[in-house]
């Protein structure tokens, strides 16, 4: 685990993973610069050291005074995390109601950004695991891979003709919306950045892909969105 400090000053621990770089915090402070060196910045770690003791992670809330802190590694703009967010519906909140299954039945639209640059492919999944309870499973909703890494947006209605789409719990391939049974359920868009592609054919289901996608996560973002029934 390391502490960062991106251009602002703004401080968080990050943990690499194998290869995968994971934002295990995001610290509120600001910490100002006091120098730089080869290996990294140093920067002011009072601060710093209160946010890691309030948030849990076993630091002391404060340090002797003129102690410095060495922050091993410097969040760049290409070292931001994978970003998914959609414009029709912010995170946690509802997503309208023509996505439904039994409605238009048509995917949102998604914006993609900050995907790492050692990425050759990615892969989104929706799912809904307030669905175990009724359906005894986590409900599969879209599955798509070989999406290209530098595609951006995905739009409304998409029918992708570069990526491959496997096979939803309806039992068929491609987009099948939210359609809850009981009550409100809360949907996950997993998007992971792969360093392959990965050879599947349209019949694949998420278990399918995930073994043909282990070993090669680099980097992983998740959008959520709720549905009523």
């Amino acid at each position: 685990m390391s502490v960062a400090v991106d251009r602002a000053g703004a401080v968080a621990l990050t943990e690499r993973v194998g290869k995968v770089r994971v934002r295990v915090q995001s610290l509120s402070s600001h910490a100002p610069v006091l120098g730089q060196q080869e290996r990294g910045v140093f920067v002011d770690p009072r601060a710093v050291a209160h946010d890691l003791h309030v948030r849990r992670f076993g630091a002391e809330p404060q340090m002797a005074a003129g102690t410095t802190f060495l922050c091993l590694s410097v969040i760049s703009p290409d070292m931001a995390d994978l970003q998914l967010r959609s414009p029709a519906f912010d995170d946690g909140d509802r997503i309208p109601e023509e996505h439904g299954y039994s409605a238009a039945n048509t995917n949102p639209p998604l914006e993609i950004e900050n995907v790492p640059s050692d990425a050759s492919s990615l892969l989104l999944i929706v799912d809904d695991p307030d669905a175990e309870e009724p359906a005894g499973k986590v409900w599969d909703h879209w599955l798509v891979w070989n999406i290209p890494p530098d595609i951006g947006r995905i739009p409304a209605g998409w029918e992708p003709d570069e990526a491959t789409e496997g096979q939803n719990d309806f039992g068929e391939v491609g987009w099948g919306g939210p359609n809850p049974p009981d009550r409100e359920h809360t949907y996950r868009f997993l998007l992971y950045a792969l360093d392959t592609t990965l050879d599947r054919s349209p019949a694949a289901d998420k278990d399918d892909v995930y073994d043909a996608a282990s070993g090669h996560v680099v980097e992983k973002a998740q959008l959520n969105g709720t549905y009523p029934a």
